[in-house]
């Protein structure tokens, strides 16, 4: 009895130590299928930031000719402001609600006009909700975030404020409003709060505190993916967790698993049956002659044990090398943008990090393509993405060996030229780009103005 608990003891231990490296690997794997999905899906909130970024920052952008019309103009009048602010409004795809003019902290103009015609005159620094941010515009001269907002005119809003600042003396300021449900639903919040907690909050300018501008949270989430989003002198957060948790049992992890127990399986019978076989021959040497028998018999088990081992080994490393090869695509995959095999945003901010830090010199070239929106709304996304890639390869054509082209996403590309400040040869390499472009762009038969 003795003997039967030492052996099966022994057997245990082995069972263990060979269970444990295979748990070790699938621990692995484990690991490297959450790293992936969280990969993925730090790229879905990269798009959300970037569809976020685009609908904020482009209409601030197309507002600075009415800031520097304002800046130069004595006295601006409600026609002049309309006729200013009508463009820029009918291009916002129902983002935005309103465009106001405030003369130092009172609204005299807005635009639309025959719809909204009832705020103006207010005094925004004698309502208590906008009192602080009206305020912080005029006084740190800088453009302020503020959402969610309960709007004058009723309902919620999001809303930008840029001052007017001619001759360095503030006069006012240009007030975009944007509507709360349209943006939160544009950007894909909406739709990836079913499966997903999520939680979009911003720097209070003021307060320095957290302010939350739109939550599914119901409670605090452990290892989010977080993302932030630029809007020149403001910034926003989205945080995002699965609610189901992530997921790492992959196939691979089960079979491991699997291949582990089989393993370990082995190894117990064939110790504990190798330790009965060493028991046995102490106690049956005066009986050589049958002991031999049984240890030929045993020493066939053992070869065919051995024989599986290997082969289970021989499995493991081609299985090792399979996950391997994963691992690179994976890379691949990470680095790259999947449309046009071209460098992708985060490879980008990499490799610009690393030569900030190496204090290398260098430019950057971003480039779009005008009216893209266009293609995709005549001729489909299909076709779009034929123009994408047939960009992509004129400017990959078109720069030299040093240089490296990145897709930024959507129609926006980045070029960086490390160690190359020359304006002249800069200018020459656009000449190149511009060069091939403006020659033959036929794709499908259609011949395309790029």
């Amino acid at each position: 009895m003795k003997r039967i608990s030492e052996k099966f003891m022994i057997a245990s231990v082995i069972f263990i130590l060979v269970f444990s490296m295979f748990a070790l690997t699938a621990s692995i794997e484990y690991n490297r299928t959450v790293e992936h999905e969280k990969q993925a899906f730090k790229d879905e909130l990269q798009i959300m930031r970037t569809n976020f970024e685009s609908i904020i920052t482009s209409r601030m952008r197309s507002i600075y000719g009415l800031v520097a019309y304002a800046e130069i103009s004595d006295h601006l009048t409600q026609e002049e402001y309309s006729s200013f602010a009508k463009g820029i409004y009918e291009s916002t795809d129902n983002v935005v609600l309103s465009m106001s003019f405030i003369t130092d902290t009172t609204i005299t103009h807005v635009y639309p006009y025959d719809a909204y015609k009832s705020i103006v005159g207010n005094d925004l620094a004698q309502i208590p909700e906008q009192r602080a941010f009206i305020l912080y515009a005029k006084e740190n001269l800088k453009s302020i975030f503020t959402a969610p907002v309960q709007l004058l005119e009723g309902g919620l809003g999001m809303i930008v404020r840029m001052p007017v600042i001619p001759h360095g003396k503030y006069y006012g300021q240009v007030a975009i409003v944007f509507d709360y449900d349209t943006v939160i639903d544009s950007v894909g919040i909406t739709s990836l709060s079913d499966d997903h907690y999520i939680e979009l909050y911003s720097e209070d300018a003021l307060s320095k505190q957290e302010n939350i501008i739109w939550s599914n949270l119901e409670s605090e989430i452990k290892e989010p993916v977080v993302e932030k989003v630029d809007l020149y002198d403001s910034f926003l957060h989205i945080k995002a967790y699965p609610k189901n948790g992530w997921k790492g049992d992959s196939y691979l992890f089960y079979l491991i698993l699997a291949i582990g127990f089989l393993a370990s399986s082995a190894a117990f019978l064939s110790i504990y049956k190798l330790l009965s076989i060493k028991y046995q021959l102490e106690t049956n040497q005066r009986e050589l002659s049958n002991s031999n028998v049984k240890l030929l018999s045993t020493n066939e088990a053992l070869e065919t044990t051995i024989n599986a081992l290997v082969s289970s080994k021989e499995q493991l490393k081609k299985q090792f090398e399979e996950i391997k090869a994963q691992e690179s695509y994976i890379q691949f995959l990470a680095d790259h943008d999947s449309l046009t095999e071209l460098f992708n945003r985060r490879k980008f901010v990499e490799n610009l990090e690393m030569s900030q830090s190496n204090h290398e010199t260098g430019a950057v070239m971003l480039l779009d393509i005008d009216n893209f929106k266009n293609i995709n709304d005549t001729l489909g996304h299909v076709y779009g993405d034929k123009v994408i890639n047939h960009v992509a390869k004129l400017l990959s054509d078109a720069l030299p060996d040093h240089a490296t082209a990145y897709r930024l996403g959507g129609d926006e590309f980045l070029v960086l030229l490390p160690c190359l400040v020359d304006v002249p040869k800069i200018s020459e390499i656009i000449k190149n780009i511009m060069g091939l472009l403006g020659g033959n762009n036929e794709i499908d038969q259609i011949s395309n103005h790029i």
